[in-house]
């Protein structure tokens, strides 16, 4: 279905120079992700418990903020998953103690 990322992915996963841009660059997605889904789902809370409470906006703003958060932590799942081979190439190489 998404094959673009797939190949990204997997082309970042074999290479470690690769996959320590990836993770930078999804690490840094996460974060701005994070700040801006907190003040959304925010947003949304203030409203419904201010007298400008309005329904249909309200609703608009909480899928907005639920469908942030899914994004949220889709990235970070795709982030822990290149630490982890990282993590594992880093033990690879690493003489065993005798």
């Amino acid at each position: 279905m998404n094959t673009k990322f797939n190949k990204y992915m997997a082309e970042a996963a074999a290479d470690p120079l690769r996959r320590r841009a990836a993770i930078a660059n999804f690490t840094r997605q996460h974060t701005v992700l994070f700040w801006c889904a907190l003040v959304v789902t925010a947003s949304a809370l203030v409203m419904r418990f201010t007298p400008a409470y309005n329904q249909k906006a309200l609703t608009l703003l909480s899928l907005g903020a639920v469908l942030m958060w899914l994004v949220v932590f889709r990235i970070d799942s795709h982030r822990r998953t290149l630490l982890r081979l990282d993590q594992n190439d880093q033990a690879k190489d690493k003489p065993t103690p005798v």
